[in-house]
Parts: structure tokens; C-alpha cells; sequence
């Protein structure tokens, strides 16, 4: 080894329940870094669970390779299957997905064994836990056929294994030569503690994890995740906040911080996002016309659209504060009479039975006088080119006929303007008015009125170019907006200030989220601290202090001019490139490398 960043293994399995299977955000740790794998080490596999509807997105499955048939075989008369193949992510890598039907009658032997060596506490668990420990467990068992049948050379393998789910193969391994890495993204305890109530921060250094576990009904995901963290070769969680919680719940301190990246190169330069801000801007633009315009109207080119997406995780993700720091904008803006007004898209995906009727009546609508427009298009150039030349004063008469304009007139007419905007986009299932967020617009003022410059709008669908309104993308949804505010209170990393960042996009994130810890570092080594990116105080503040600072980022934002907001664009591209997968690789080169040489 010539430095810590050579590296010194030669095979790397790497094994999620999210290899081609999106569920969350390690999805997109996994696939985004695959390339920088590909290229680090000889041979490098990834591992997960074989479904089939994931499969056809996801997977491309080619024939058994020479060297794995034997394995392959082998496994087989276990009940087990192997798909080989590449996972149709960057640079294809490869990747193996396992069927572990096979193994469902020895679940309780597997068990008992995982209590007796390693305290594993899983006696009353469900499906949610046995599907992640069966496929653990074939893991396990492909690995060592691959080291019986010399497939790889186990001195210098590392199974890298993420979260509690794939957790439990490290657990079988305990005793296997080959070396193992673990990673937690968020441990389960603290996430559980977070999603309940708790102000984890200021208990998390007095709460006993294992009792607590028991308490809230996750004892067999924590033991699972506490046994990986102190048996594997080499423990890792992806940033300092999550450090600290590992340090407290799991009783063992981090030994490489694996920060989480991104392929900068994936994404669009900022020419090219300039375009594409220009062109989903206007779907925007259109969306807020046929939902607002038939109440009162507004300039739209004086609007800007803050955006938050992501979990419906109330107070984790600061959707509380956003709520509330918003409304303080909403109070500050009418105070000041100004025409700009800000529309705030809370893209949280949730059940619904699809748009609301006045809305797709009104987008058709709008999309018909579009169209009654368009057919006069060119009768309307013809006539200001000949008033143009002519001399005449085009103001003095209608551009379109009588009859033509008596059409208009009467579609517009059919516009639904019986009640106020509406707060949601979509049919949620239930009582729209049971919801938090709902209720909140109302409490805080929120109400989409004509003199309310903050409009806001619960847009539950999923962001997936086809809910028949925006029918826009996650990233063109980004592309589209002016910032990204995601002012977490728990986020052991958090992309999507990350990803909106790299759409030259600026946005907020907070020194309770990694991302945004590891960016305030960055950002104070700077002479220019200000701009691109925004990391609002939260650590150590009151519910009080944390909204009120990030409404002085908000208002700082709402104020900007049209060049500064290009000026921040600008800042925000270049920032992004700081956790680009070319930096963070190492950190990952590092962990596999201690793991060799422990």
C-alpha cells in the first residue's frame, strides 16, 4: 500500500436492500458512486434482493458468468437463486439479485442462532425483518461458495454492507476470513426517537438505547444494527451529526466518516440548466395561472417558487418551521405593498385519488384559449408588422377580431370561480382538513387570498412526470424553481439540497443535517460565504431562534434582484462540485483498506 488511498482490495461486494430497488436515499448513494467503484477496484459486485417489478426497471440480466456457474449451482440446491447481470444505473455495474425462497424453513434455526451469538433480538419480529436476514443470510452463502470455489481471493475481499437490513451478513460472517464493512445511514433508534417527539439532541447523551428500543418497538432493528456496528471489520456512518447518534445509541464511535457524493458530471452544466430552468419555469408559471387566474391574478414573471420535497416527516424535515418562517414572510411582504410574490410547492407524496376536478376543468381550460390564441397567431402578426410599418398606433384598435375575441371571452366564462385557490392540488384520501400541513395553512394564515403574496400549495402526487397536472419530473421540478428550502431537524445527510445544488439551484439546508454541517466547513474556508448555498442555524436553537433565522434567509432571498439570483445560480453550480464522488471515493477506499488490514 504506496497511501491509504490506493487501494488494497481487489474484490468489493456491496450489498443494500436498495440495489436496484429505489426505496430511499441510499439508492441513489449506491448508483450515483457505482462508477467510481467500477474504476477503483478489479472486481466490484453489487448485491440485492431480487424483485421482480424492480428488476424490469432497474435490471439488466445477462448469462451466469464461467467463473460463477459452480457458485451458482451450488446454491441452487439451497433453495437459493442468483440473477447476474448489470444494474442499469451510471457505468452499468455489475450485479447480482438473489430469490432466498429456499431458506424460509430454516428462519428459526438462523434466529436462534443470531440471539445466541451476537444478542439479536428478533424472536417477535415480522416480515419486515425476517425478508432482510434471509437475504442476509444468501449473501453469506454466496460469498462463501465464491471463496470455496476460488471465485475471489478472500484475503483480499471486503463485503461492504448498508443498514440493519443487510446488516445480519456481517453477523454470519463473524467468523469467514473475508473482511466486512458496515455502514448505517441513520440508526434505526434514532430515527424512531426523532419520527416520535423526542428532541433527540438534547436527550441523546442520557437515554439508555437498548431499553429505549424495547419501548418504541424497534429492539430487533437496533440490536441487529448495534451487533453489525461492533462486529464488522470496520464501522462507517455518512457524516458527523449521525456520528454522534452512533456514539450514543450503538455504543461505538464511527471509524471512517463515508460522506455521501454525487456525479456531478450527470448533471447539466449551468448552460444548459439555464435552459432548462427557462422551459419548466413556464410549466410552473402555467400551473399557477389556471389555479390562481380565475380568482384574481398576479404577475407571474415577479414570482418566485420556493420548493421543499421529500418525506412527509413533519418535524424531521422542518417542515414545521418552513411553515412558520413563511408565514412571517407572508406578513412582512403585504406589509411592504409589493408585487412580488413567492409560490411554495410542499411536494410530500401521500394517498390521493388524483387531481382535484376544478383544477383539470381549469387546466383545460386555460390549455384551450392557448389554443384559440395560437390559431390567430398569425392574423395577430400580420397585423403589428403592418402597424409597425404603416405608422398606425396598434393600441387604438383589438388586435383580434370582434368575433374572435366574443370566443375568448365566453371560454373564459367556464372558468370555475366559485370557491378560494385551493391549498392542495390533488383528492387526498380522508378528510383533506385532517392534515397537519392543511391545518397549519389555516392556523398561520396561509390561505392562498388574494392579498396573501405567499402562495402555498400541498402538491401530494409523486414527482414522476405523469399526475396529469405539473406532470413535471423530481429533477425538472427542481429545474423549474428558484430554491430549495429543506430546513431539517433530523437528516443524518439530506440530497436534495445537494441535488438542487447541482440543477444550479440555490438551497437551504441546516447544521443539523450532515450535509449541511459539512457545507458550513466548506463555506467558512471561503472568502465569499454568502450565497448558493444557505445553512440555516438549528443546532443548540429554540424552536423560536431556528424560525426566525431562517426567515431572515427567506426575506434575504425574497429581496434578491434578478442578477444577484443569477450570481447565486452561478454560486450554487460551483458549490455543488464540493462533494462531488471524486473527492468523497477516498474516504470509501479508505474504509475498505482498513478493513484488509485490520
Amino acid at each position: 500500500m504506496t497511501d491509504e488511498t490506493t487501494p488494497d482490495a481487489n474484490t468489493v461486494f456491496e450489498t443494500s436492500w436498495e440495489v436496484c430497488n429505489k426505496v430511499g436515499g441510499i439508492y441513489s448513494v449506491l448508483s450515483s458512486k457505482s462508477s467510481y467503484m467500477q474504476d477503483t477496484y478489479d472486481e466490484y459486485y453489487t448485491i440485492g434482493p431480487y424483485k421482480e417489478d424492480e428488476a424490469d426497471d432497474h435490471f439488466d440480466e445477462e448469462q451466469t458468468p464461467s467463473k460463477f456457474e459452480g457458485v451458482a449451482e451450488t446454491l441452487a440446491s439451497e433453495g437459493i437463486t442468483l440473477h447476474f447481470g448489470t444494474w442499469r444505473v451510471n457505468n452499468d455495474p455489475n450485479c447480482i439479485l438473489i430469490e432466498y425462497d429456499g431458506l424460509w424453513d430454516d428462519l428459526d434455526d438462523y434466529k436462534e442462532s443470531l440471539w445466541e451469538s451476537h444478542n439479536v433480538d428478533t424472536l417477535h419480529s415480522g416480515s419486515d425483518v425476517h425478508n432482510p436476514l434471509l437475504f442476509s443470510r444468501a449473501v453469506t452463502r454466496l460469498v462463501d461458495a465464491a471463496a470455496d470455489q476460488n471465485c475471489v481471493d478472500i484475503e483480499d475481499t471486503v463485503v461492504h454492507c448498508h443498514e440493519w437490513l443487510t446488516g445480519f451478513t456481517t453477523l454470519f460472517l463473524d467468523d469467514h476470513p473475508v473482511r466486512t464493512a458496515f455502514t448505517t445511514h441513520a440508526t434505526t433508534l434514532g430515527r424512531t426517537m426523532s419520527g416520535s417527539g423526542y428532541d433527540i439532541y438534547d436527550v441523546l447523551d442520557d437515554v439508555n438505547a437498548d431499553e429505549e428500543a424495547r419501548e418504541l418497538g424497534v429492539s430487533d432493528k437496533h440490536s441487529a444494527e448495534k451487533a453489525a456496528a461492533h462486529n464488522a471489520d470496520v464501522f462507517t456512518t455518512v457524516s458527523k451529526i449521525t456520528g454522534r447518534e452512533c456514539t450514543a445509541l450503538l455504543d461505538k464511535e464511527p471509524d471512517v466518516y463515508t460522506l455521501n457524493g454525487l456525479d456531478v458530471d450527470h448533471f447539466p452544466s449551468f448552460e444548459e440548466a439555464s435552459i432548462d430552468h427557462q422551459e419548466h419555469r413556464s410549466t410552473i408559471r402555467e400551473f399557477l395561472s389556471y389555479t390562481f387566474f380565475p380568482h384574481y391574478t398576479f404577475d407571474t414573471s415577479h414570482n418566485l417558487t420556493f420548493l421543499y420535497a421529500g418525506r412527509y416527516e413533519y418535524k424531521n424535515k422542518g417542515i414545521d418551521i418552513f411553515l412558520e418562517a413563511l408565514a412571517r414572510l407572508n406578513n412582512e411582504l403585504r406589509e411592504r405593498d409589493t408585487d412580488r410574490t413567492i409560490s411554495v410547492f410542499f411536494c410530500l407524496a401521500a394517498d390521493n385519488n388524483g387531481p382535484k376536478y376544478e383544477l383539470l376543468r381549469n387546466k383545460n381550460i386555460y390549455s384551450h384559449l392557448e389554443d384559440e390564441i395560437q390559431s390567430h397567431s398569425e392574423d395577430v402578426l400580420d397585423q403589428m408588422l403592418y402597424d409597425l410599418i404603416s405608422g398606425e398606433d396598434k393600441t387604438e384598435r383589438e388586435l383580434l377580431s370582434e368575433s374572435a375575441m366574443q370566443d375568448l371571452r365566453e371560454t373564459l366564462n367556464r372558468f370555475n370561480t366559485e370557491e378560494s385557490p385551493p391549498l392542495c392540488s390533488h383528492e387526498l384520501v380522508g378528510d383533506e382538513a385532517d392534515h397537519q400541513i392543511i391545518q397549519d395553512f389555516h392556523r398561520l394564515g396561509l390561505r392562498n387570498r388574494e392579498d396573501d403574496p405567499v402562495k402555498v400549495m400541498l402538491y401530494p402526487a409523486y414527482l414522476d412526470g405523469n399526475d396529469s397536472l405539473l406532470n413535471l419530473k423530481y429533477f425538472e421540478m427542481i429545474s423549474g424553481s428558484h430554491l430549495g428550502v429543506f430546513p431539517s431537524y433530523y437528516e443524518p445527510w439530506g440530497y436534495t439540497p445537494v441535488e438542487s445544488a447541482a440543477m444550479s439551484v440555490p438551497s437551504v439546508t441546516t447544521d443539523l443535517a450532515g450535509y449541511g454541517i459539512y457545507m458550513k466547513e466548506q463555506l467558512d474556508d471561503l472568502t465569499e460565504k454568502r450565497g448558493g448555498i444557505y445553512v440555516s442555524e438549528r443546532d443548540g436553537k429554540s424552536k423560536e431562534e431556528s424560525i426566525n433565522n431562517l426567515y431572515n434567509i427567506l426575506e434575504d432571498y425574497a429581496s434578491l434582484t434578478h442578477a444577484e439570483r443569477v450570481k447565486d445560480k452561478m454560486r450554487a453550480k460551483m458549490l455543488s462540485e464540493v462533494t462531488d464522488w471524486d473527492t468523497f471515493i477516498d474516504r470509501y477506499i479508505q474504509a475498505h483498506n482498513k478493513a484488509i488490514n485490520e
